[in-house]
């Protein structure tokens, strides 16, 4: 599976990823991707999900008064309900984010399957607030963060 909209950035102890979109909503769909990728074999999960057909999924709705800190949540809450409810996430889809009156929203279904040990990359334990930045530069997102495995 070809995955563009995000890289792996050599980290010392964790694991650094950087997401990209041409839209607030493309960048925190990337960097929904870049962690789940973290977290699961995606090629794995993603067969298992064509043989097995039994998705789970569930709604994540955040608010935050910076970019940063949506991000920061969205992402969080992803690893908290992933983790919780024992899957392994695949996507998220119908998401939607971006900013009004200096408020950022972001809601989003998440989809995975039943975490199995095989399906298993990392066991990540959070996502770290010191690191994470989010720049604009020639109409381009760019998303830096920072996961504690």
């Amino acid at each position: 599976m070809q995955r563009s909209g995000y890289k792996f950035i050599n980290h010392t102890a964790d694991v650094e990823f950087v997401s990209y979109g041409s839209s607030i909503s493309e960048l925190f769909s990337n960097a929904f991707l870049a962690l789940f990728d973290t977290i699961s074999y995606l090629d794995k999960v993603s067969e298992a999900a064509v043989q097995d057909g039994r998705m789970r999924s569930f709604n994540i709705k955040d608010r935050a008064d910076s970019a940063e800190e949506l991000a920061w949540l969205a992402l969080q809450d992803a690893l908290s309900i992933a983790d919780a409810n024992g899957i392994s996430p695949l996507r998220a889809s119908g998401l939607s984010a971006g900013e009004k009156n200096g408020k950022y929203t972001i809601s989003l279904r998440m989809e995975g399957i039943a975490q199995r040990p095989e399906y298993r990359k990392f066991d990540v334990k959070g996502v770290s607030r010191y690191s994470l930045k989010i720049t604009k530069s020639a109409g381009r997102y760019s998303m830096s963060v920072v996961l504690d495995v």
